[in-house]
């Protein structure tokens, strides 16, 4: 997306495949982007619906990249 890049990792401490969507680095530094990023988390993870993804979790990394954890 125009916002940033989705990967599928493993999640460190579940053992479990996830999708990791990590925000462009250069748009960490925009407030109004990383505000709308912060709040996509936000909300999708307040959804509950089959056909809706699960957030598992959402933050800073320690090196700066603004990620979200989900299924």
């Amino acid at each position: 997306g125009g916002m940033g890049a989705v990967y599928e990792a493993i999640h460190a401490t579940m053992q479990r495949r996830v999708a990791l969507k990590i925000l462009n680095t250069d748009l960490v530094s925009n407030p109004a982007a990383l505000e709308r990023f912060r709040r996509e988390a936000l909300l999708s993870g307040r959804l509950k619906h089959p056909n809706a993804i699960t957030i598992y979790d959402y933050g800073m990394s320690a090196v700066g990249e603004a990620y979200i954890v989900m299924e």
